[in-house]
């Protein structure tokens, strides 16, 4: 993976290309089942007033649900995450390159586990936000689907 800390160059190809805003638009017209489901909890500022975006491009990837107040990133992971663990590591290093906390839920967390994936998503978005090594955190208890 390639140190962009100090390549301005490098910054600059991160940012979101115009396929990449089309390519998000498609998906929030397309999101997986489990993600309406979250969003529903989380648009309009219905959790603790904070504003998230969905199928929002950042750091040249498009990630599933973006506070920018709170820098904090909610993916929702289906069963192919279990098979692309590797990628899935190297995306979250660069996407929390900003300071930005990561939290992976599964499909399962959301449908069967909702209450405990809000709560989740309320605890990072309090927290001071200060430089740290990659803050990612995985909803215990969901097995991926």
């Amino acid at each position: 993976m390639r140190d962009t800390s100090s390549d301005p160059f490098a910054e600059k190809a991160l940012r979101a290309t115009p396929e990449k805003t089309q390519r998000a638009r498609e998906l929030r017209r397309r999101m997986i089942p489990a993600e309406p489901a979250l969003w529903e909890h989380l648009r309009d500022h219905r959790l603790n007033g904070l504003h998230f975006r969905r199928q929002q491009p950042k750091r040249g990837f498009i990630i599933d649900l973006y506070c920018h107040a709170a820098r904090l990133i909610i993916e929702v992971d289906g069963p192919i995450h279990n098979q692309q663990i590797v990628y899935d590591t190297e995306r979250g290093l660069i996407l929390t390159g900003d300071d930005a906390y990561l939290l992976r839920v599964t499909n399962d967390d959301v449908r069967f586990r909702l209450a405990q994936t809000l709560n989740a998503s309320v605890s990072p978005a309090r927290r001071p936000l200060r430089r740290s090594r990659l803050t990612s955190a995985r909803m215990e208890g969901g097995d991926g689907e």
